[in-house]
């Protein structure tokens, strides 16, 4: 097996969320995004860009349903984008959108409508990217579908000595890792956690434990949802290109009553 490096991921949401909204303004570049987003320089006469297709699939009721992510983003130092598109293998034309938070992305995320139980379709997307000053760009990425199982979280319990909740879930032997994030009833997200590398299958969640980042305090009493990731990168990643080469990204969840 390939050696396996940590970077990512993505922000996604239940059945019921907005997931366009969490797609359109927290991708999973946001990684790499301090590498771009306040670097664009329209004096430079470079123009590059990175590209990426990958796989959502999302467990809604007892289905498993499957979408497809296309994002653009300029590099370090290059001139702003100013339109993109990708053309799928099967000859259709798809507009990407400026990210809101982030104005150095172009992307396009599925509706809850785009999503279905049918493959997604694989091959050779080519991308078309132009520039402020009008240059044009043209890269591909190739993508194949591998119906990545999603991990299942197996039980949480909370744990009175770290004021924290412990979640544990099952292995999936083809993954490169897994991200859990925890959003509040009205879809705020409140915990992302670091990257977890793939033969870890339990996680602390306390504010008062380094395991991820907190926008607010979880309030006692309080139901939360707490979205479990397992992704795979593309097989061709190296550690110079994993946060641009995701394969794909495969979502349970589950809802929690915060007991501290």
């Amino acid at each position: 097996m390939r050696e396996k490096h940590f970077v990512f991921v993505e922000y996604l949401n239940r059945e019921n969320m907005n997931w366009k909204k969490f797609l359109v303004n927290v991708l999973p570049v946001i990684m790499i995004l301090g590498l771009a987003s306040c670097f664009n320089d329209d004096d430079n006469d470079t123009f590059s860009v990175q590209a990426d297709v990958y796989y959502i699939n999302k467990l809604v009721d007892t289905q498993w349903v499957h979408g497809t992510t296309y994002y653009v983003y300029n590099i370090y130092g290059s001139q702003a984008i100013s339109s993109a598109k990708v053309t799928t293998p099967a000859s259709e034309t798809i507009n990407l959108e400026q990210a809101v938070a982030y104005y150095n992305v172009f992307v396009n995320s599925p509706d809850d409508e785009d999503y279905s139980t049918a493959a997604p379709e694989e091959g050779n997307f080519l991308f078309e990217v132009t520039s402020s000053k009008g240059e044009v760009l043209n890269v591909s990425d190739a993508q194949e579908f591998v119906n990545l199982e999603g991990a299942a979280i197996d039980s949480i319990k909370f744990d009175n000595s770290n004021s924290g909740m412990k979640i544990f879930w099952n292995e999936i032997d083809d993954a490169d890792g897994y991200h859990i994030n925890m959003y509040d009833s009205s879809d705020n997200l409140i915990f992302e956690s670091y990257s977890i590398a793939p033969d870890y299958t339990e996680l602390l969640v306390s504010p008062g434990v380094s395991t991820g980042s907190w926008n607010t305090s979880p309030k006692e009493g309080q139901e939360y949802t707490v979205l479990l990731q397992t992704f795979v990168y593309d097989d061709d990643a190296d550690k110079t290109n994993y946060p641009y080469s995701i394969k794909e990204i495969s979502i349970r969840d589950t809802t929690v009553t915060w007991q501290f």
